[in-house]
């Protein structure tokens, strides 16, 4: 895998809050639940942008409430996908995702566990995503 497929840079990230108030308040949305993670995502037709898939990590207050226990959790979340988001199988000319990755539990983990759960929400997001392409 090349070094540039493992970057995770700025326009990959969910920055809008347009976007981010249609990928939680949308009937389109889906959810998947691998605790402690939860992943929110959207599939969009449009190709306003040029990334393939626009991610969003949140670690909420209301579970961890100190913040260095938020941020090395956020950091880890982010690491684990920067290094696994291979294994979502999009169409880049014609399918964008947009994705938010929740930290649902009050405890936080060691990276293995995170990266575990992370890998597994994308595989189930991308097996989803092909079935109900096969289905229409």
């Amino acid at each position: 895998m090349s070094e540039h497929c493992l970057r995770f840079p700025k326009k990959e990230r969910i920055c809008s809050d347009k976007a981010i108030s249609q990928l939680f308040g949308s009937d389109c949305s889906r959810s998947v639940v691998n605790y402690p993670v939860r992943a929110v995502y959207r599939f969009l037709s449009e190709t306003s942008s040029n990334t393939p898939v626009q991610v969003l990590i949140s670690v909420p207050k209301r579970y961890l409430r100190h913040a260095v226990q938020r941020n090395a959790m956020k950091r880890k979340m982010r690491e684990a996908y920067r290094l696994h988001k291979s294994l979502l199988k999009l169409d880049e000319s014609t399918q964008r995702l947009h994705l938010a990755l929740i930290w649902i539990s009050d405890k936080t983990a060691d990276y293995a566990t995170v990266e575990n759960k992370v890998c597994s929400l994308l595989q189930r997001i991308s097996e989803n995503h092909q079935e109900s392409e096969a289905q229409q």
